[in-house]
Parts: structure tokens; sequence; C-alpha cells
């Protein structure tokens, strides 16, 4: 039996959309990366990552925030919430 591919989340989408170059687009296991060790990672995001960053917390609407935090639980909701609040291009 075919495994059935989940389509991407919006919130992806709307970062991808932003980003245009396709080859820079993210994966949704880097997204998900991204999310799972953003205090780790804080200090040491790549140019693509402080781009996605702010391209959320500007263009991504709640809905979609939401959207991504019911479908994707094993990311803890503190974690997406504190990458939406941090000024990624102010170090």
């Amino acid at each position: 039996m075919k495994k059935v591919k989940k389509p991407n989340p919006m919130l992806l989408l709307t970062i991808n959309c932003s980003i245009g170059n396709k080859r820079n687009h993210l994966s949704i296991k880097r997204l998900c990366d991204l999310f799972l060790h953003i205090k780790e990672k804080e200090n040491s995001l790549t140019s693509l990552e402080k781009y996605a960053i702010t391209t959320m917390q500007e263009e991504a609407k709640p809905q979609e925030i939401e959207l991504f935090k019911q479908e994707y639980p094993h990311i803890p909701k503190e974690n997406i919430d504190y990458a939406l609040s941090i000024k990624p291009y102010a170090k």
C-alpha cells in the first residue's frame, strides 16, 4: 500500500513563497528542526533561518501558526512562540 504524503502546511508555503528562489526553499524537516532547536541555535542562525523567522513574524496569519502547532504536536508550542518572539537580525 502506498503511503499518502501529508500536504505541506500553510506556514511553510508562506515562508517559501516569500523566499522565491526554489533552491533556497525550506523543507518541512528543516522548519521543524528550526523550531525544535531554536534556543540552541538562536545565536547561530543562518541568513535563511533569520529570513524565515522574520517572514513568519510579518506575513504568516495567526491561523497558520495555530494549525502548524496542531499538525506538529511533537514540537513544543513554547518553542514556536519563542521563535516568533525573537529579533533574528538584532544580533
